[in-house]
């Protein structure tokens, strides 16, 4: 059945002239396309921005009941949220009231989900993917009986719940590890001492030209390989070709860790550890390899420590800054200084910090599988509708 079937009404929304501070900073929420993506649950119920009814009054913006099923037309299309206050739109939302007697809204809300890559395959070419009104209205989503769709809402709602429930302990598990890194290490009470002093070895990357890099020879390491927080890393995709000396010179071994040296400001300094590593790797030239002093300091300790915001804003503080890009060099790396409590206490703050993660990374998969099962159940029931 085509949108237009099942709806009462059909109406995008427009945005207030920018310019006009009397339009702007209101009580209306404003909904754009990020709050769409952002709604919990797929509901609205405050946007990051609000207008004023002069910013209505002044352009072709209009205040939306609650209970309409908001729907992105360019960009992210098909991005789709409820409204449950009233609210203002871009001209980007087409703002679709149901009518009872033919959809549930929540149903709706859910079929648009799941065939938003269809209706994003019907894109007016711009210099972006858009879709426009009249192809909305005649965008067509199969609409069982009313009692089929309570059946579907139900089960989608359940599994919706469950992961907003399970958002809630996730983001609490991450902010655990975080803050008791954070805290361990600014509350030690131990000397201090450059990182230059408690290492054997602080190496730039090895430089290779595009030819050599392939499918086959050693993997080596590429900052994007490691995430912006810290990582640990067993193995990587890239190969390059490589002699024995440069193997001998740039190979990496268990417990070495990476710094990026070349990146953005706010990526500067970002670190892996080498663990479990499956077979030899290298590095490239846009990182330092720093090899522990073993007997001074546990190498995971010095890898928590450089995550810590008292590291990063050591290397934000002394990065070299270009038109693109900031750089860090071994000089700098070796300033800083690293708290150095005895061996054993490192060893029992990295228990404590490795306990953190676990919880955060048992956290991450668990949601990852209720996304699976999330992706399924549309699929089977809306793919059954079809």
């Amino acid at each position: 059945m085509k949108i237009a079937d099942l709806a009462i009404s059909m109406r995008a929304g427009g945005t207030p002239p920018r310019a006009d501070a009397t339009c702007w900073n209101g009580d209306i929420p404003f909904v754009k396309i990020e709050d769409l993506t952002a709604a919990p649950g797929g509901h609205i119920t405050s946007t990051a921005e609000g207008v004023t009814q002069t910013g209505i009054d002044r352009s072709s913006a209009w205040i939306v009941p609650p209970g309409h099923v908001l729907l992105a037309m360019y960009a992210s299309i098909g991005a789709v949220a409820i409204n449950d206050v009233p609210v203002a739109t871009n001209q980007a939302i087409i703002a679709i009231q149901p009518n009872p007697e033919i959809v549930e809204g929540e149903f709706l809300r859910y079929s648009l989900r799941f065939f938003a890559d269809d209706l994003a395959s019907r894109n007016v070419q711009t210099t972006q993917r858009n879709v426009n009104a009249g192809i909305v209205r005649s965008f067509e989503i199969p609409v069982p009986p009313l009692a089929d769709q309570r059946r579907i809402v139900r089960f989608m709602s359940a599994v919706e719940r469950a992961q907003q429930q399970h958002d809630s302990s996730m983001n609490a598990a991450v902010q655990v590890e975080r803050s008791m890194r954070e805290y361990f290490f600014a509350s030690i009470e131990a000397p201090r001492a450059p990182l230059a002093s408690l290492v054997t070895d602080l190496r730039n990357g090895l430089y290779k030209p595009r030819r050599a890099y392939g499918d086959v020879g050693t993997p080596i390491v590429r900052i994007n390989d490691y995430p912006n927080s810290g990582g640990y890393l067993a193995g990587c995709p890239l190969r390059v070709v490589t002699s024995r000396s440069e193997l001998d010179q740039w190979g990496l071994r268990n417990t070495d860790i990476l710094l990026n040296r070349v990146n953005s400001v706010s990526h500067i300094g970002k670190v892996a550890l080498i663990n479990d590593m499956e077979e030899p790797m290298v590095y490239e030239s846009n990182m330092i390899r720093v090899r522990v002093e073993a007997s001074l300091v546990v190498a995971e300790f010095l890898f928590q420590f450089l995550r810590t915001v008292l590291a990063r804003q050591h290397f934000v503080r002394t990065a070299k800054r270009a038109v693109a890009q900031s750089s860090i060099n071994q000089g700098d790396i070796g300033a800083l200084q690293v708290p150095l409590p005895p061996i054993t206490e490192q060893a029992q703050i990295v228990k404590l910090i490795q306990a953190a993660e676990a919880a955060s990374q048992g956290a991450t998969h668990s949601r990852a599988a209720l996304d699976t099962v999330y992706r399924a159940a549309l699929r089977n029931l809306l793919g059954a509708a079809a």
